[in-house]
């Protein structure tokens, strides 16, 4: 259950304004826009450092089991000039080396051959049941989003992710959760976009307006499908900026 992605896009906007969208870790637009069961900030620290929680539903692609990944990062920020900021979000230490001593527990049950296969088949099941017992896995991700400043109100935004759901994920279902975290950068880029008034808009800009106005089921594979195409419309009528002058 492992994937790694990248995302680069531009926004209208400048470097600290872009910056504070992401770093605005538990605001109403990101819990809207990522589906995340739980967002939160659990302690704000000094020099930009805060410890996050977050629960996302994973859908197995099987239909069966509909299970919430939790992530535990630290996330800082960092200024590497007065054109470049970095925002880095990553699994705690602590955690990497818990999943680590698990993986090798597995590995350690695997190579005893001196039991039985029955014995196994009976242990697995028991693993499986207590497994469902559980609505909530650990999950691990880091984060790193690269911001350059390109001009006057325009920045660039470098996303890149890499994502451990565990060993008993499928790949179909690692790629779709890496996709559905990719999208949060797709977002911002959306976000932004709506805010440009009529006067104001680019080419560019009115290109990513209506990709999202015909947007079926997202630019990154089908990601948040909306089955109502018309209600769609309307949302992004109505958040668009430019569009409401229309």
């Amino acid at each position: 259950g492992n994937g790694r992605g990248i995302t680069t896009f531009r926004v209208k906007a400048d470097l600290l304004e872009t910056v504070a969208f992401f770093w605005d870790f538990d605001s109403r637009i990101h819990h809207e826009t990522t589906g995340d069961v739980e967002r939160l900030v659990e302690e704000r620290g000094e020099d930009w450092k805060l410890r996050l929680r977050r629960r996302q539903k994973l859908e197995s692609t099987h239909g069966v089991l509909h299970r919430h990944r939790e992530f535990k990062n630290i996330m800082k920020l960092h200024k590497v000039n007065e054109n470049i900021m970095i925002i880095s979000i990553e699994a705690s230490k602590l955690r990497k080396k818990s999943s680590s001593g698990l993986k090798g527990f597995v590995d350690s049950i695997r190579r005893l051959s001196s039991f039985r296969r029955s014995s196994i088949r009976n242990s697995f099941a028991a693993m499986r049941r207590s497994m469902k017992i559980s609505n909530v896995v650990e999950g691990y991700e880091d984060v790193y989003i690269r911001f350059t400043k390109k001009g006057w109100q325009t920045t660039k935004v470098e996303y890149s992710l890499t994502l451990d759901l565990g060993s008993g994920t499928s790949d179909l279902t690692t790629r779709r959760a890496l996709e559905k975290h990719l999208d949060e950068g797709a977002v911002a880029g959306r976000y932004f976009s709506s805010l440009v008034k009529l006067e104001d808009m680019t080419k560019k800009q009115g290109e990513i307006l209506g990709a999202d106005l015909v947007w079926d089921g997202g630019q990154l594979g089908g990601l948040h499908l909306r089955s109502k195409r018309a209600r769609h419309m309307e949302e992004v009528c109505k958040n668009s900026a430019a569009l409401r002058e229309v």
